[in-house]
């Protein structure tokens, strides 16, 4: 077989790992980000060719016969050495593949192994249990997946990665000013990510920030996200009376994330365990490393892997109002220990995400099938 060497992977000429995504930018989400740079970063070591749109579930209507009209060209031709599925969702296209004797390998985020609609977890058993080699994101899904019925062996756990942060501005410099219905001088607890129940959001404002706000009068929460928990939101803080202490932006752009990120005092990841749902990893906590913030997160699920204790953050018990408050208390009143956890943080978010070596890792997984292969 005649093979091009790509210093990580050697491929068969004209050949290239495919992928497929259906979670990919424009659309935000945890999932695209993760898409994305996979796509982007594998595809500076070796050669891939991506079908990825953003669709919804409906979309799939067309996108998966679409993808596998393009896919079936591909394996025809011989130009598919390994498919990549960034979802059991795109399990058929998986199938597909087979037929033609090319590996498959498919990344699993955590909802998508334990979602309880009974249709899906059917789909789920007897299309997406059988494939090469599966990524999951944190040790978490990896439980959940062999619970599941898949191989242990077929499981990989390869962490989200977080891109170089590439600001230049000076450490003396302010960080940039944005309008907000909060004081110049306020301290800031901010949380970012999209509102679902598990976020544990409407939580935190019932049971945690009202002890908060009585012991530090200049304190105000910050949540940057949209999402169908919303309303639960905005009821806890009018039943609080939190109204004026509690700022609910809605879905933020990058830069205003950074801006968000650069003043808060501390990031909170209130997660709370919820029944046939899932935190699989937790990008936001690796945001909040790379801008060198102190980061409190629930102890529980995919936490575990992107909130390293002493380095990245601090995981304090999920659920438990008075530990949380005890631990955002502590770094309240102790800003050089808040701000030497920050500094930690991003030292240590930089050597053990960074996406260079994790790419590698993606690569070393299609090594492993390629050569399992007849």
């Amino acid at each position: 077989m005649t093979v091009a060497e790509t210093g990580v992977l050697a491929l068969r000429r004209g050949s290239s790992v495919w992928m497929v995504s259906r979670k990919h930018p424009p659309t935000l989400g945890g999932m695209e980000v993760l898409s994305a740079k996979v796509v982007e970063e594998v595809g500076a070591l070796v050669p891939v060719t991506a079908i990825a749109r953003g669709v919804t579930p409906l979309g799939l209507i067309w996108f998966l016969p679409l993808s596998a009209g393009r896919l079936l060209a591909g394996l025809i031709a011989r130009r598919v050495a390994v498919l990549h599925l960034h979802d059991p969702v795109l399990a058929p296209l998986g199938w597909l593949a087979r037929c033609f004797k090319v590996p498959v390998v498919v990344t699993l985020h955590g909802l998508d192994v334990c979602y309880p609609n009974p249709v899906y977890r059917a789909y789920f058993r007897s299309m997406a249990r059988s494939f090469a080699a599966y990524v999951c994101i944190s040790r978490h899904v990896a439980t959940l997946a062999e619970a599941a019925g898949i191989a242990p062996t077929r499981l990989h756990i390869i962490p989200v990665g977080i891109a170089s942060d590439v600001r230049r501005r000076h450490p003396d410099t302010p960080p940039p000013r944005t309008s907000a219905p909060w004081p110049d001088d306020a301290s800031l607890i901010l949380t970012v990510g999209r509102l679902v129940t598990r976020k544990g959001v409407s939580w935190f404002v019932s049971e945690v920030f009202p002890s908060l706000a009585e012991r530090f009068p200049d304190l105000h929460y910050v949540i940057a996200g949209a999402g169908p928990d919303e309303n639960a939101v905005r009821e806890a803080i009018g039943a609080r009376g939190l109204e004026k202490r509690v700022h609910l932006l809605g879905a933020v752009s990058d830069s205003a994330k950074r801006a968000l990120l650069d003043r808060a005092s501390v990031v909170a990841m209130p997660n709370v365990p919820v029944v046939g749902d899932a935190e699989g990893f937790g990008l936001a906590a690796l945001e909040a490393a790379q801008a060198g913030r102190p980061l409190v997160a629930a102890d529980l699920e995919g936490l575990r892997d992107s909130v390293i204790s002493c380095h990245t953050g601090v995981r304090v018990a999920a659920a438990d109002a008075a530990a949380w408050i005890g631990a955002v208390t502590q770094l309240l009143k102790r800003p050089s220990l808040a701000e030497a956890l920050g500094r930690r943080a991003k030292r240590s978010v930089a050597t053990r995400f960074a996406w260079g070596h994790i790419a590698r890792r993606y690569c070393d997984i299609y090594r492993a099938v390629l050569e399992r292969t007849p």
